[in-house]
């Protein structure tokens, strides 16, 4: 079985493991603590709000109380294979949007700690390297931009995005209307489009460029 540093797959992994008796309460938030063995691993000593892993896992103990590390590995395995039950993690961080693509900040990225960096990476490169056998496009064009409904355009937004708008009846006034793109498919008025709008985080100028994160001790 796997230790944790291989689980996590983290280089810099720095773990801390502790048994949480029943009764146990948490001083801070005045709340019980579920009883069975703490695990908080984060990705370098030197950051350690840069948390990685923080969860209770229940499971036997041996007679002497003494944590049984292949019980430890399979029950880590099952948290990070399944997200604690969740099945589809990624589908699910996209709620119900129809995004097909998850766009990044180069800039915020760069931003982070860098614990988060190096787990960022690793997680990039474990992705790139588990698909080498997919083809993929060489390239992408990405364009800052806000969301609308095309019932909602005025008629500068329309042409900007090439939508026509004509009336389904065009001798009576009173019918409904109806928009088509500019390869001629009709759209339904609640047919979402994306305006281009001004990127309000700034470029990542060859690395240089920082935003600060929100911090705990900012009002």
């Amino acid at each position: 079985m796997p230790d944790l540093h291989t689980l996590l797959r983290a280089p810099d992994l720095h773990a801390t493991v502790h048994h949480v008796a029943p009764g146990t309460v948490d001083p801070e938030a005045g709340e019980l603590v579920p009883p069975g063995w703490h695990v908080t691993a984060v990705g370098d000593s030197s950051e350690p709000e840069s948390v990685l892993l923080d969860l209770h896992v229940q499971f036997g103990v041996d007679v002497d109380g003494a944590l049984i590390e292949e019980q430890l590995a399979r029950a880590l395995a099952d948290q990070l294979n399944t997200g604690s039950g969740e099945g589809e993690p990624i589908h699910q961080h996209f709620g119900l949007t129809y995004a097909n693509y998850l766009v990044l900040h180069r800039t915020l990225m760069q931003s982070m700690p860098l614990g988060w960096q190096r787990r960022m990476v690793a997680c990039l490169d474990e992705l790139h390297d588990a698909f080498r056998h997919v083809d993929r496009p060489d390239s992408f064009h990405v364009e800052a931009g806000v969301a609308a409904y095309v019932a909602e355009l005025t008629p500068s937004q329309l042409n900007t995005l090439r939508i026509t708008r004509e009336l389904s009846d065009p001798d009576n006034e009173d019918s409904d209307w109806v928009w088509h793109d500019d390869a001629g498919t009709e759209l339904d008025r609640n047919h979402r489009v994306v305006l281009p709008a001004p990127d309000p985080v700034p470029h990542y100028e060859r690395g240089r460029a920082r935003v600060e994160p929100w911090g705990g001790d900012r009002g």
